[in-house]
């Protein structure tokens, strides 16, 4: 296989040393998993809302209160068909009253990079 990478160059690779991702998209519903820094975020909902190639990552609504996280791929796992009713009444036990991290990156107009 031929492989275009990030910074645009090619690359040939052995069938066998590729793993096959599904293909997020603005309006997939994900989960964020495998956070470090901002562990508190593993587990949560949202749904994509663009990619942005500079940074690599994509803009991610979090269910149940709308702030936006910038999240690598990786850190993200699509949940095909939206939140269950329980994952959204676990979203929505989260939101009220959420204190800041300090390792949560705001910017001025919410979003955070992760």
């Amino acid at each position: 296989w031929i492989v275009q990478l990030v910074n645009g160059s090619q690359k040939s690779i052995k069938p066998e040393n590729l793993e096959i991702r599904a293909s997020l998209r603005p309006g997939a519903h994900v989960r964020i998993r495998g956070l470090l820094g901002s562990a508190e975020l593993n587990g949560r909902l949202g749904t994509c809302v663009e990619w942005n190639d500079e940074a690599c990552r994509w803009l991610v609504c979090l269910h149940g209160q709308g702030s936006l996280k910038s999240v690598r791929s990786e850190n993200l796992e699509e949940c095909r068909g939206g939140p269950t009713n329980a994952e959204r009444a676990q979203t929505a036990e989260r939101s009220p009253g959420r204190s800041r991290s300090p390792h949560d990156s705001s910017t001025a107009d919410g979003m955070s990079t992760l």
